[in-house]
């Protein structure tokens, strides 16, 4: 179907395996963004019910549009202070979880840029989660804070954005040296 000196090109460029790997990049990117994200989010508030010996409803759920989600309802008093400790250990978990597997894929070292795109995912899926201003607009909520929650939460958006861009540029970076 297609001439000879076309096929004999694209095999010894290997585009092929270049484009693949870009595939599986873009993959992982996106399933840190809408799965591996949110899940160590809703953990994290998880986490924090158990270690406050709290009772709480867990609703999950999946949505195409913005991957998984959950709702961790406390069924149990929480002071102001445990109320904020437990909308911020979403974030803080995912964070992190984040900072913890890139560091892991650059302490391995071979081949692991793979493992930055996925925090890199994990990362956004931080910035996503922001807006929606659910977890930052309660926990300012429940310390009184919302007068200030426009300044706060442009400082997390910034912070989290600079931050992924910065993994994104270094993986790219990597990848160009090997």
């Amino acid at each position: 179907m297609y001439p000879d000196k076309y096929v004999k090109d694209l095999e010894s460029s290997q585009r092929r395996s270049r484009y693949g790997t870009r595939v599986i990049e873009a993959a992982l990117f996106i399933s840190g963004i809408l799965l591996l994200g949110p899940f160590i989010h809703e953990l994290g508030h998880i986490s924090w019910m158990e270690f406050q010996s709290c009772m709480y409803r867990f609703s999950p759920g999946f949505s195409a549009l913005i991957g998984f989600y959950g709702k961790v309802e406390p069924l149990c008093y929480l002071s102001r202070q445990n109320l904020a400790f437990f909308y911020a250990s979403g974030y803080l978990s995912t964070f992190l979880a984040g900072f913890g597997l890139r560091e892991f894929g650059l302490r391995v070292g071979e081949n692991t840029s793979f493992l930055e795109y996925l925090a890199g995912g994990m990362l956004v899926s931080i910035l996503v989660s922001v807006t929606y201003k659910g977890d930052v607009a309660n926990m300012l909520g429940a310390l009184n804070l919302s007068a200030l929650e426009l300044p706060f939460l442009g400082l997390l958006v910034l912070g989290t954005l600079g931050t992924s861009y910065k993994f994104l540029e270094e993986a790219q970076n990597g990848r160009k040296e090997s």
